[in-house]
């Protein structure tokens, strides 16, 4: 079992090649969205999330991809003006493909399989972020108009994806 401490993300929309329809979030972005942190819980017990609207973070507490268990990746949606780097993830359906460069060449491919809205309170955890016996990876990212006086926007994007089996 290949397991990757994760450096670059790669959206394919299905059917497509990787020279062709590239994901590109934002358009203005190249395909491959560099993984700048591994981060943990902030100090109220939230996940902590990445500092730029343009960086994606795994959550290092967590499953690494490709071992048994839900592997988080976390991206910003925008900063209420511009896109974030996972603006577009809520356009992601089933069959579509995750790329996960890690940081020695290894490289893994996951499925999209389902796709949820949930509200911030009451997202599932545990499926999110709990062990599975297969390896899954979810990306997560805000929805909503953000709220100044809570800080924060009232739902969450959840992409489930599971490792291909070729990977």
């Amino acid at each position: 079992m290949k397991l990757l401490m994760p450096l670059l993300l790669t959206i394919l929309l299905a059917g497509c090649t990787a020279n062709d329809s590239e994901k590109q979030v934002p358009e203005s972005e190249p395909a491959e969205e560099s993984v700048t942190a591994s981060l943990g819980l902030l100090d109220n017990g939230e996940m902590a999330v990445p500092e730029s609207i343009d960086d994606t973070s795994w959550y290092e507490p967590g499953y690494k991809p490709g071992e048994p268990g839900n592997a988080v990746i976390a991206g910003h949606v925008s900063d209420t003006v511009d896109p974030g780097v996972f603006s577009e993830l809520h356009t992601l359906n089933q069959g579509d493909e995750i790329i996960i460069h890690g940081m020695e060449g290894e490289v893994l491919t996951f499925t999209v399989f389902d796709k949820e809205l949930y509200d911030a309170d009451e997202a599932p955890l545990d499926k999110i972020f709990g062990y599975s016996h297969r390896s899954l990876l979810n990306l997560i990212t805000c929805e909503g108009v953000y709220d100044y006086d809570v800080g924060g926007t009232p739902n969450r994007w959840v992409i489930y994806t599971e490792l291909n089996s070729e990977s």
